[in-house]
């Protein structure tokens, strides 16, 4: 055969493999678009603190209308899953993926306590600073066992908190 007739016939058949090729992975795509979730797989990275649970967590994806063996992944919007969990007074930091075995994760790690706060006032309420100095609300499951400051700002103890650190 010809060299320069070989050499166009490459070209012709390189040319041809490129639709395919697309068309591959276009067909790959609306094939995971049907696939199911197949379970979800919850890792809370600091569970020392109860202040969440696993058990919350599954439910908050049911009520997300998430079930597994049920809800396409099409419809599973990860972001908006992080947002919502990240909203959540004791979660710090949410992480929400598909692996590709259509499995959801959700990687937790709850806000770190580290001092607990009780008003002076008669009203008994208090709250936890985490290490940042940020309010953290009382949870009704779970008290951390932590020093107790009694102030009735949490102005005065950011500005303690500041000295320390620095």
């Amino acid at each position: 055969m010809n060299p320069r007739t070989k050499n166009i016939l490459t070209k012709l058949l390189f040319l041809l493999a490129i639709p395919l090729i697309i068309g591959a992975f276009v067909f790959a795509s609306k094939e995971n678009k049907k696939e199911v979730c197949q379970g979800v797989y919850i890792k809370i990275q600091n569970p020392q603190f109860s202040f969440i649970s696993e058990k919350e967590i599954k439910d908050f994806f049911t009520a997300q209308h998430i079930i597994p063996n049920q809800t396409l992944i099409s419809q599973i919007a990860c972001n908006d899953l992080e947002k919502k969990l990240n909203s959540n007074n004791w979660i710090r930091n949410a992480n929400v993926y598909i692996d590709a075995n259509q499995v959801i994760h959700a990687d937790i790690i709850q806000k770190n306590p580290v001092l607990r706060v009780q008003n002076r006032d008669s009203s008994g309420q208090g709250y936890y600073l985490d290490e940042y100095a940020n309010h953290i609300l009382l949870s009704p499951k779970y008290a951390a066992n932590l020093p107790i400051a009694t102030a009735s700002s949490l102005g005065f103890l950011k500005k303690i908190w500041i000295k320390k650190k620095n």
